[in-house]
C-alpha cells in the first residue's frame, strides 16, 4: 500500500533565484503581505471615519450653504491618513523595496538581478501600468486575475514581476 498522500503539502526546498543568491519569497508570505497592506489601508482610512463620524453629523449645514466644518474636517483627516501611508510605503519602497506589509512579513522586491529597485522602476513600472488597466472595467477584472494567477508558474512570478523584472525575496 502506498503511503504517499497526494494532498499534503508540498515538501519542496525553496530554491534561489537564479544568480542572485536570494530565496524566494513563498506564495503565502506574498499573498499574507497583501492582506497586510490592505488591512494597514483599511484601518487608515477607517479611523478617521470612526472618529469624525459624530462631528460630521452634529455640523452638517444647512442645504445650499456650503460644506460644513466636519465635512471639510472628514476629508482633511482623509487626505493626510492617505498622505502619510503613501509617504511611509514610498520610503520603505525607496530604502529596501518593502511595503509595510512585505516588511511585516520579511520580504523584499529587488531585480530580477539581485540588485535593489529604485522606487521610479517599482511605482512607474511594476504598480502603475498595471493599476491603469485594472480600473478599465471588466477588462481590468481579467487582468488582475491574470496577475494573480501567473504566481503559479515556477518562477513565482506575477504579471508585474514581468514588467518591471523584479523578483520578490526573503530579507
Amino acid at each position: 500500500m502506498n503511503d504517499v498522500n497526494p494532498y499534503a503539502p508540498s515538501h519542496a526546498e525553496l530554491e534561489a533565484a537564479p544568480g542572485t543568491g536570494y530565496e524566494l519569497a513563498t506564495r503565502s508570505a506574498r499573498f499574507g503581505a497583501t492582506v497586510v497592506d490592505g488591512l494597514i489601508w483599511v484601518a487608515a482610512m477607517l479611523i478617521p471615519t470612526l472618529l469624525l463620524v459624530p462631528v460630521l453629523l452634529s455640523s452638517r449645514s444647512s442645504p445650499g450653504l456650503g460644506w460644513g466644518a466636519g465635512t471639510v474636517a472628514f476629508f482633511v483627516a482623509m487626505g493626510v491618513a492617505w498622505i502619510a501611508l503613501v509617504a511611509i510605503n514610498c520610503t520603505l519602497i525607496h530604502r529596501n523595496g518593502q511595503t509595510l506589509g512585505k516588511k511585516a512579513l520579511g520580504i523584499r522586491v529587488v531585480c530580477a538581478d539581485g540588485q535593489r529597485c529604485s522606487l521610479r522602476r517599482y511605482l512607474f513600472i511594476r504598480s502603475l501600468p498595471l493599476g491603469i488597466v485594472k480600473a478599465i472595467p471588466y477588462l481590468g477584472l481579467l487582468v488582475s486575475l491574470l496577475d494573480s494567477l501567473l504566481i503559479f508558474r515556477e518562477t513565482r512570478r506575477c504579471l508585474h514581476d514581468d514588467l518591471a523584472n523584479t523578483i520578490v525575496v526573503t530579507t
